[in-house]
């Protein structure tokens, strides 16, 4: 159960996201943090002191947050996928150098803090807890914003790709597409395609035949090697980390914006059962 939910994807870094915006909101929780509950013995601090040091410190959360924000970023261009396991670890590393900055701070401003190990340790926890509570609550956003997935929307695709698909005449060669994979290049039919699965190193591909038989091929590669090529043909949509379907085999849309399922036919549903199920 902990290694499934280590393996999630983490949807905090999606494009449609703002770093700076990420930034703002870990200035302001940490912020009020220390307004509210005044950690590390700020209670026993001067007001002008306070004053100077509540602000230095949301101001190095808002350049921590973006900076970090970045680098994943740019990971990302290659790694196609963050995931919790991921997060936690940049959570970790990250913690190191912030750790050291406050403690150079807080040797300037204040005056009253050795520069010791003992003494980074200590900030260390107090710091690193600080900044886990901003990542549970940005944990709880991000995935109920990517949960938030609006049926209507999907089902305007839906019928938007059947549209374009429709009014596509047919050229030679049109329908085929070349995926190359870890060992081989495959051709399949994009139209035939009904989705595509992941299994660890393996892909699994469903198709439905002109006779309305499926047939299932299976080969060795990874998912981001077919994601690639079929992000072209907007009949192709990544629903999930294992899956990408075809929307036009897709009969109906059913369940909520926090629960959307693709419909098949009910013949094209009971022949993937009896070949899924061996």
């Amino acid at each position: 159960m902990l290694m499934k939910f280590l393996d999630i994807e983490y949807p905090k870094y999606n494009p449609a996201h703002k770093p700076w915006i990420n930034g703002l909101f870990s200035a302001i929780v940490v912020l009020f943090i220390f307004l509210l509950f005044q950690p590390f013995g700020m209670g026993d601090k001067e007001l002008v002191l306070k004053l100077t040091l509540f602000p230095v410190y949301s101001l190095l959360a808002y350049f921590y947050s973006i900076a970090n924000f970045l680098i994943v970023r740019h990971i990302l261009k290659s790694k196609k996928i963050w995931t919790v396991k991921n997060e936690l670890l940049s959570f970790a590393i990250g913690m190191l150098p912030v750790t050291f900055l406050v403690h150079l701070l807080s040797i300037w401003i204040t005056g009253d803090m050795p520069f010791s190990l003992y003494w980074y340790f200590k900030l260390l926890y107090h710091v690193s807890s600080l900044f886990l509570v901003i990542a549970v609550v940005e944990f709880l956003y991000y995935t109920s914003k990517s949960a938030d997935i609006k049926i209507e929307h999907l089902s305007s695709r839906i019928q938007l790709v059947s549209r374009q698909l429709d009014s596509v005449k047919k050229e030679s060669g049109f329908e085929t597409v070349s995926i190359s994979l870890e060992k081989v290049s495959i051709e399949i039919n994009r139209n035939k395609v009904v989705f595509i699965k992941s299994i660890g190193n393996y892909l699994e591909f469903f198709f439905r035949e002109s006779n309305g038989q499926i047939k299932r091929l299976v080969k060795r590669g990874r998912m981001h090697e077919a994601e690639k090529v079929l992000e072209a043909f907007p009949e192709f949509l990544r629903c999930h980390r294992a899956f990408i379907v075809n929307l036009k085999q897709a009969k109906q849309i059913k369940g909520n914006s926090k629960n959307a399922r693709l419909v098949f036919d009910q013949t094209l549903k009971e022949q993937l059962d009896k070949i899924i199920a061996g």
